[in-house]
């Protein structure tokens, strides 16, 4: 009896643990890259994608899995997309170059996740910032509206183009074609707005560094201008008037002012003069930093 309530109350402990470390499908022993377990991809165009991971994999760019799932339980789905990629292995195990786009979708309207995870080899041409373009440019909108097969159409299209894989779309081709043409037009508008905002920037600041120099040029010559007819006036007027009309206050400043600099060179001379100059290089409090790993990358969202 004693040990039928110990069963029990083990079997009680576990079953959450298990609930909650939602298990991912067994490893496939059929060759292919397109694993539908929802259903929710045309057989067609399932069909396409797995010729054009075959052939990302063939010339070593990477090795593209695509999965459905219903639920990833309690976990978060960049732990779900791990443990994809320990119990699947994922990608070349020397160049570390896969790349895992799941979706689940039996979590609810606004609930269900879409990933894109990658191996370490993978994070120079696909960083996070890529990864989450590709789900919002071309996912995130298919995916709302349910219609899983273009998303992952398009998805797998906009990386056959950055990968510059020789494809022909069979099913589909109006709407595929017409996105690879966006694709190439999006990256090209993006990279004129970039190149057109930095250009802009420079052309700013090079007018205010200009403007800047000019109005010290100015200030420098108008004052050094004024300085000169100042002292020609002080000069007429006492050579007439046998007077010296400068304040007290202004003779006494350059009176002050030349002792000060007679001082100078006398502390210059004996080797007491103090620079204040900040040398960084000669600094004992200077940082330096060091750089880690951060491991395999990726984005994700719901929907």
């Amino acid at each position: 009896m004693l040990k039928k309530w110990m069963f029990t109350f083990v079997l009680l402990l576990v079953l959450p643990l298990s609930v909650v470390a939602q298990d991912i499908p067994e490893r496939p022993t059929t060759a292919g890259f397109v694993f539908d377990y929802q259903n929710v991809i045309d057989d067609a165009v399932e069909a396409e994608i797995n010729e054009i991971a075959k052939r990302l994999q063939e010339e070593g760019k990477m090795e593209l899995m695509i999965v459905t799932v219903p639920t990833i339980g309690e976990l978060e789905p960049y732990e779900y997309g791990m443990k994809f990629f320990r119990e699947w292995g994922i990608g070349d195990a020397e160049k570390d170059n896969g790349m895992l786009i799941y979706i689940t979708t039996d979590m609810g309207e606004g609930n269900n996740v879409v990933r894109i995870s990658t191996g370490y080899g993978m994070e120079g041409s696909y960083p996070d910032s890529e990864t989450q373009r590709l789900i919002q440019t071309y996912m995130k909108e298919s995916l709302k509206s349910g219609d899983y097969t273009s998303a992952f159409a398009n998805v797998v299209e906009a990386i056959r183009v950055k990968e510059d894989i020789d494809y022909t779309w069979e099913n589909d081709g109006a709407v595929i074609e017409e996105m690879s043409e966006n694709t190439e037009e999006s990256e090209e508008t993006l990279f004129e707005k970039i190149t057109g905002i930095f250009f802009t920037i420079i052309g700013i600041l090079f007018f205010l560094i200009m403007a800047g120099v000019a109005l010290l040029i100015a200030y420098v010559v108008l004052e050094g201008i004024f300085r000169r007819l100042q002292g020609l006036f002080y000069w007429i007027f006492e050579a007439i008037f046998r007077k010296d009309i400068r304040s007290k206050g202004y003779i006494k400043y350059l009176e002050n002012k030349k002792q000060e600099q007679k001082k100078n060179k006398a502390r210059k001379a004996s080797g007491l003069y103090y620079d204040n100059h900040y040398d960084s290089s000669n600094s004992s409090d200077s940082y330096s930093y060091g750089s880690g790993d951060s491991g395999g990358g990726g984005s994700d969202d719901r929907f």
